[in-house]
């Protein structure tokens, strides 16, 4: 005899011998399936709560929304011939920009803020640019 079906009969025999091995060990698949399929869930789970928001810290897509607002935002202000977008600072945080800097005059800091008004996606403008003072 060859050692394959050596192996055949011997299997053989502990199957009969042992009848209820083989749904002990499609238990054991069962659980170990089950198992993994939990380990992979949790892990995933976990990762997707490194992406989550919270009041103090915006979710990866929120982070990549105020990026694109922000870029919006600066090139309203350049475009503007009326503004010096040079000393004016941009910054948002989830939706909600806020301008700081400085400006010659209260027009220059009214239309700042207007420019930033104007775009979409921008839920509110904190202006918190100054006037410069002659010294």
């Amino acid at each position: 005899m060859h050692r394959n079906e050596t192996e055949f009969i011997d299997a053989q025999r502990f199957e009969r011998t042992n009848p209820h091995s083989r749904d002990e060990a499609d238990e054991v698949t069962m659980n170990r399936i089950t198992l993994y399929c939990a380990i992979t869930l949790l892990t995933a789970m976990c990762g997707l709560a490194g992406c989550a928001g919270s009041q103090t810290q915006e979710s990866t897509g929120q982070f990549v929304d105020d990026s694109v607002l922000t870029t919006k935002v600066k090139t309203a202000l350049v475009k503007d011939d009326k503004v010096d977008a040079v000393d004016i600072q941009v910054q948002t945080f989830k939706g909600d920009v806020q301008l700081s800097g400085f400006a010659d005059s209260a027009d220059e800091k009214v239309r700042a803020e207007s420019d930033a008004k104007r775009i979409d996606g921008v839920k509110e403008v904190k202006n918190d640019i100054r006037i410069k003072t002659a010294d």
